[in-house]
């Protein structure tokens, strides 16, 4: 179910933006940073988990603290457009550990895939071991990325705006 933009007011919004930036912070803190009782931001925070606004909470955690210190974007070429092959595809892209992120792109390319790993023995083991070991993989071209300018999981609110 999706929230039209005319039921979310700016209370709604405002709750958004803080659970965006914290997701575990307590009811009671919630409600005085929106200028709200406890008992209605409850009620709102429970209205939109249940309309799918707040699909899930989660908490982030810090790659390179974790010795994740290579950040590849890859792109992928099927052999072809078969959906079988894209299935077979996105499902073991699903159950794989190392992508963050799989999209299906238009363009040259099929998909864009977010890798996370240790090291470049450990990208290039998966690349070779795994993503191209698979018999719907056409091609791979990756990208490391240098330097993380801007990254962000909030979603832009401004458009909902009353």
């Amino acid at each position: 179910m999706r929230i039209v933009n005319t039921r979310l007011d700016q209370f709604d919004l405002n709750i958004l933006k803080e659970i965006q930036a914290d997701s575990g912070i307590a009811t009671a803190d919630l409600a005085e940073r929106v200028g709200l009782s406890l008992s209605p931001c409850w009620r709102r925070v429970k209205r939109l988990k249940e309309a799918g606004v707040i699909k899930q909470e989660v908490t982030l955690l810090s790659r390179k603290s974790l010795g994740l210190e290579i950040d590849a974007v890859t792109q992928l070429t099927l052999r072809n457009q078969m959906v079988d092959d894209r299935t077979t595809f996105e499902d073991w892209a699903k159950g794989c550990d190392e992508i963050v992120e799989c999209l299906s792109i238009s363009g040259e390319r099929d998909y864009l895939l977010r890798i996370l790993v240790t090291d470049l023995a450990q990208y290039e083991h998966f690349l070779t071991s795994k993503l191209l070991a698979l018999p719907c993989v056409s091609s791979a071209n990756t990208s490391f990325v240098l330097r993380e300018v801007n990254h962000t999981t909030a979603l832009p609110l401004a458009h909902l705006a009353p």
